[in-house]
């Protein structure tokens, strides 16, 4: 009888230790994909930062202006924040959000 509770016991650790290793791994996953997303978006911040001050001076010089061009993608960013906002306090964006989550969970399992 105690040679088949320490048979149990050791299957329960057994089971444990399976259950960490392979939460340990989709964790690792999860990480991995959120730092690519990270990098993906500091290199997009990059790009549209300088693409927003292209647009600007363009603009500058066809409005004869110093400034105005800064003042109209400047705009266009404060509508952009909005929209941005306003998709967030309506729930939407954490639709989208879990969503990706449990899409990519899915493709993992699969």
């Amino acid at each position: 009888m105690n040679i088949l509770i320490d048979k149990i016991i050791e299957f329960v650790k057994l089971k444990g230790d399976q259950i960490k290793v392979e939460l340990i791994g989709k964790l690792a996953k999860f990480l991995a994909y959120v730092m690519t997303l990270m990098v993906i978006f500091f290199l997009l911040l990059l790009f549209f930062f300088f693409l927003s001050m292209a647009i600007s001076e363009v603009l500058n010089h066809y409005l004869g202006s110093q400034y105005l061009g800064y003042f109209v993608v400047s705009g266009f960013f404060f509508v952009t924040i909005l929209i941005f906002v306003i998709l967030l306090r309506s729930g939407k964006m954490h639709q989208v959000f879990k969503e990706i989550i449990v899409d990519m969970n899915k493709k993992e399992d699969a």
